[in-house]
C-alpha cells in the first residue's frame, strides 16, 4: 500500500510500504477515505519530537471497514467508521472510568499511559495518512457521527435521508501533504470520490419531536457555519458556531409588540463563565472550548467521576449514521436501533 513516510525534519514522501493487516483477533482493518493534517503533526514533521524516521503520521482518520478479526463482534465489513485520536482497550481501569486517553493497555512503555495512531511517544502504531490502517480493539475504537441534535432534543427513533455526491472525481493527492482542500484544478491524475458531498435527513425523536439535519461541502460563503434552531412550546433558540458567545432566544410569553429574538451573551453568570470571562460578550475562542473540555476531564479524575459524552454515546450516534445511510439507499424511513433498549 502507499503511505506518507517520515524521512526526517521537513521531509516526507509517499512510498510503497507493507500492507496494514490483522495482527490480533480484535483488530479491524480500515480503508482510509479521509485523514486530517493536525497542527501537532507539524511539530513532528518539523523535527521537534522523538517521532521515528520511517513511520507514518495521521491520528484523525475515517474510512470503510474491509476486514475484521475473529474476535470482533460489533463492527462489520462495509461499515464507515470514525477513529478517535486515542487508541484504547476499553477494559483497563482508566478506560472503565472514561479516561481512554490514558489507556494502560495500549502504551508499551510502563512509565507512560495513552496511545495514538502515528504519534510520538504514544506507542508504535502507524498513522492513517495511508491507504489502509490497522485499528486495535476495533469494537471499542471504531465509531460512526449527529450528536448535537441527540444531546439537545433526545434519542432518534427513525430517519429519512438523502445522500448526494455532486463531484464524482477529484485530483489525486500528488505529494506527502495537501493544502487542506484548497487546491483547485490541475492536470494530474484524478480519482473517484467515495465520500458524500451533501446529506439531508428528516428525524423522528423518541419523545415525539420532529427535526431535520443538513450538512454540505458545497455551501460557498459558509466557513464554520455549524448551527442549530430549536422551537418548543415556550419559545425558540438559535445558535451559530461562528458566533460562539451569542445565543438567540425568543420566549412565547413575550408581549406581541416586542416578540422576537434577543441576544444573550456568554459571561460569568453562565456555566464555566466565572473562570473565563469577567464580563459578558468578551467572545469565546476555539481555545476556550478546549479549556472547558480539559476542565471536565481533570475534574472527573480528581473527584473519581466519569466523562461525558462517552463511548456509549459515540456508538449510539454511529447507529444513527448507519440508519441514515440505509435510509438513503432504500429511499424510505428507517428505524434507529437503541443500545439501551
Amino acid at each position: 500500500m502507499k503511505a506518507v513516510v517520515y524521512k526526517g525534519p521537513n521531509d516526507v514522501s509517499v512510498e510503497d510500504v507493507p500492507d496494514a493487516k490483522i495482527e490480533h483477533p480484535a483488530d479491524v482493518l480500515v480503508r482510509i477515505t479521509s485523514t486530517n493534517i493536525c497542527g501537532s503533526d507539524l511539530h513532528m514533521y518539523e523535527g521537534r519530537t522523538s517521532f521515528e524516521i520511517g513511520r507514518t503520521f495521521g491520528h484523525e482518520n475515517l474510512g470503510e471497514v474491509v476486514e475484521v478479526g475473529p474476535a470482533v463482534n460489533k463492527v462489520k465489513v462495509g461499515e464507515r467508521v470514525v477513529l478517535p485520536f486515542n487508541i484504547a482497550c476499553g477494559f483497563c481501569k482508566n478506560c472503565e472510568r472514561g479516561f481512554t486517553n490514558y489507556c494502560l493497555t495500549m502504551q508499551p512503555e510502563p512509565k507512560l499511559a495513552g496511545a495514538a495512531y502515528g504519534f510520538a511517544d504514544m506507542g508504535p502504531y502507524q498513522g492513517g495518512q495511508a491507504e489502509y490502517l490497522r485499528v486495535p480493539y476495533g469494537d471499542f475504537n471504531c465509531l460512526r457521527l449527529i450528536d448535537m441534535a441527540r444531546y439537545l432534543v433526545g434519542e432518534f427513533s427513525a430517519v429519512n435521508a438523502v445522500l448526494s455526491t455532486w463531484i464524482p472525481e477529484r485530483p489525486l493527492q500528488a505529494g506527502g501533504a495537501d493544502a487542506l482542500g484548497t487546491v483547485r484544478g490541475g492536470e494530474g491524475p484524478r480519482g473517484q470520490v467515495d465520500v458524500d458531498d451533501e446529506v439531508m435527513t428528516m428525524i423522528r425523536f423518541a419523545n415525539g419531536a420532529v427535526g431535520s439535519v443538513e450538512a454540505t461541502r458545497n455551501a460557498h460563503g459558509r466557513n464554520n457555519y455549524i448551527t442549530f434552531e430549536i422551537h418548543g412550546t415556550e419559545g425558540s433558540i438559535v445558535f451559530n458556531y461562528e458566533r460562539r458567545d451569542e445565543l438567540q432566544v425568543c420566549f412565547a410569553s413575550d408581549q406581541a409588540d416586542r416578540r422576537g429574538f434577543r441576544t444573550v451573551y456568554t459571561g460569568p453568570a453562565h456555566p464555566y463563565g466565572d473562570g473565563l470571562w469577567p464580563i459578558p460578550a468578551l467572545g469565546i475562542g476555539y481555545g476556550e472550548t478546549k479549556i472547558i473540555e480539559a476542565y471536565d476531564f481533570f475534574k472527573a479524575i480528581a473527584e473519581g467521576g466519569t466523562v461525558n459524552p462517552n463511548f456509549a454515546d459515540g456508538y449510539q450516534v454511529a447507529l444513527i449514521d448507519d440508519a441514515i445511510v440505509e435510509s438513503a439507499a432504500k429511499e424510505s424511513w428507517v428505524e434507529v436501533p437503541q443500545i439501551n433498549a
